[in-house]
């Protein structure tokens, strides 16, 4: 009997030792699994993780920064670390009185652009940048600052031409042999060419309009080549897409500011005017209403600024 209570009471100690190791080990599993959650958790956090898709916006500033360039032998040097500071740099390469606008800016994927500083239907040499798209000033026409591939607008066929560049140290190096190759060719003078109709209309506005002050601004209709038709007098439809924008006709009985005008073209162009209260980018376009023929429509955007 004394041996059988032994052995009774041993299984008892044993099965007891069983069970305690086993939610032992349970809570050991727990508490690593805690840990090392825990662990992902704050590298995360310090890390600053984002999810899939979130990435830094980019943006180029709204106004160019004027820059120096140097000359030796047949090269044009720029400051490397100017151009990646400022991130869109122009300037205006002088030789034997001529000049040809130039400038320079950061594209999406990092790499340094530098073209010719121009839109030649509307002999435009002010542009901006609004996110990845490049925007020329007078006529709206947008184009990917990545690849300067056309997206909208009366010029697409025309782009800023791009000239190539190299980096050697601490300089940005453009040939100037490839500035010249680049510059637009003179176009044949009108009295060797037959006069062409237009084709499309084109809003012509400045850089940047100031918070509240009255601007002109023009409606063009112009031909494959960017001239102007004198012979249109069509009638065109002038409207504010997007933004507190509002326009007048200058010499109308009905004077007062709204964000839709129709008015007549007189030798191809009209002007109107514009005023914004508001510091943004509105957006504006202009539709063909009646006339000789169809002209394709245009678009822009206008920046407000502050007063000075």
């Amino acid at each position: 009997m004394r041996i059988l209570s032994q052995g009774k009471e041993g299984g008892t100690i044993n099965g007891g030792r069983r069970r305690d190791y086993k939610i032992l080990a349970v809570l050991v599993l727990l508490v690593v699994t805690g840990a090392v959650a825990g662990t992902y958790i704050t590298n995360m956090q310090r890390s600053g993780a984002e999810p899939a898709g979130m990435g830094i916006q980019y943006s180029l500033p709204s106004k160019p920064t004027r820059i120096r360039y140097a000359v030796e032998r047949n090269n044009l040097f720029l400051s490397l670390a100017e151009v990646q500071s400022d991130r869109y740099v122009v300037f205006d390469y002088v030789q034997a009185g001529e000049a040809i606008p130039m400038m320079a800016y950061v594209a999406p994927s990092g790499r340094i652009v530098t073209t010719i500083r121009l839109c030649e239907p509307c002999e435009s040499e002010s542009f901006w940048f609004d996110a990845d798209q490049a925007v020329c000033s007078v006529c709206g026409t947008r184009w990917f600052a990545e690849t300067l591939k056309g997206i909208s607008g009366a010029c697409t066929e025309y782009p800023p031409t791009e000239v190539k560049n190299t980096i050697s140290g601490s300089n940005l190096i453009i040939s100037l042999s490839d500035i010249w190759a680049s510059k637009p060719q003179e176009k044949p003078s009108e009295a060797n060419t037959a006069p062409k109709s237009a084709v499309r209309l084109i809003i012509v506005v400045p850089s940047a309009i100031t918070q509240g002050q009255v601007t002109p601004i023009e409606i063009r209709a112009i031909d494959e080549d960017g001239k102007v038709d004198l012979q249109r007098t069509d009638t065109v439809k002038v409207l504010v897409e997007q933004g507190n924008a509002r326009f007048r006709v200058p010499a109308g009985a009905d004077r007062a500011w709204t964000k839709e005008v129709t008015v007549g073209l007189s030798k191809g162009v009209v002007t109107i005017e514009i005023l914004d209260e508001v510091q943004e980018v509105s957006k504006l376009s202009a539709v063909w209403v009646d006339g000789q023929s169809y002209l394709e429509p245009a678009s822009s955007g206008v920046i407000c600024v502050g007063q000075h």
